[in-house]
């Protein structure tokens, strides 16, 4: 989408969150959002049946599209327990920006960890994505 997160933030995750906090037995609708990226966690009360409350949430998302940019796609990841999300970590340093704790992330741990078995997804949250930008001089090719 290339939009950054502020953009982001206004244009994708508000919309869905608003459209996601009005859904029934909802204890709490968590978010992130980063260069292109909208995260959005839904929890439910405890008793309430996963597939159920997958359904009413791709139904305010399916409802939600309209008020979206064009061109975003939402989608569902898939049904986890209270335990499907059991270890969140920080990267910090005084000597590396946030590009390069990013890159780390990305390149480093994130493929270690999704090595390991059982582990279903490594996602990324928070730095900024290294980019290359080249500028070519015509008149030199």
């Amino acid at each position: 989408m290339g939009r950054g997160p502020q953009e982001i933030q206004d244009q994708v995750t508000y919309p869905l969150e608003t459209a996601l906090r009005g859904l029934p037995k909802v204890k709490e609708v968590r978010s992130a959002s980063s260069f292109g990226m909208s995260l959005i966690t839904v929890i439910f009360e405890d008793g309430v049946e996963p597939y159920f409350a997958r359904q009413v949430v791709n139904e305010k998302v399916q409802q939600a599209i309209p008020q979206l940019p064009r061109g975003v796609q939402p989608a569902l990841g898939p049904v986890s327990t209270p335990m499907g999300q059991v270890f969140m970590y920080t990267i910090e340093s005084d000597r590396h920006n946030l590009a390069d704790l990013r890159t780390v992330e990305d390149f480093t741990i994130k493929q270690q960890l999704s090595a390991v078995p059982g582990v279903a997804e490594v996602a990324s949250i928070g730095g900024y994505v290294m980019q290359y930008q080249i500028n070519l001089d015509p008149h030199l090719l």
